[in-house]
């Protein structure tokens, strides 16, 4: 769906409404799969080490890898 769209389906208090949610009970869509995806990964490797990871260090990171660099794949 384009950006016109969806203005033209939904209002401005809406989307606001909808922010609100989010900001409440964490993302919609793939952000909230990604977020359970780290969770999951964290508490594996936590239960083999004496050291606490980070969260954040499970995230994936698109487009880039290791080292930072831009990964050809997703450049597209």
């Amino acid at each position: 769906m384009t950006v016109e769209e969806l203005q033209s389906r939904i209002s401005r208090l809406e989307v606001l409404e909808w922010l609100a949610y989010e900001r409440r009970n964490g993302p919609l869509g793939p952000g909230r799969g990604d977020y359970h995806a780290a969770l999951i990964s964290k508490v594996v490797a936590d239960s083999q080490s004496k050291k606490r990871s980070k969260l954040e260090n499970f995230f994936f990171k698109w487009g880039v890898k290791r080292g930072g660099e831009q990964n050809e794949h997703f450049d597209h």
